[in-house]
């Protein structure tokens, strides 16, 4: 038997690929980095899902708002998401 348990909030970048969540803030670290960010769809409240990681690492593809989207591993940072976690 699998069983879930709620995590707090975690940076995007550790979302495991396949894996969907919550978005519970964009962290205002860098001014531009967060207004583009959410220009992207990046909002509270949002489902974002972990669809791919580049071959090389560094970035990964997130599903948001009906879009694919390629960020780097430290613009997702700023980005904090809650999610359940299979044990």
């Amino acid at each position: 038997m699998t069983e879930k348990t709620s995590m707090g909030a975690l940076p995007l970048d550790t979302l495991p690929i396949g894996r969907s969540a919550v978005i519970s803030d964009v962290l205002k670290k860098n001014a531009d980095i967060s207004k583009r960010l959410l220009q992207l769809g990046f909002r509270k409240e949002s489902d974002v899902e972990c669809v791919g990681e580049s071959p090389l690492g560094g970035m990964r593809a997130y599903r948001v708002l009906e879009s694919i989207i390629a960020l780097r591993n430290e613009d997702a940072r700023l980005i904090l998401t809650s999610y359940e976690q299979q044990e």
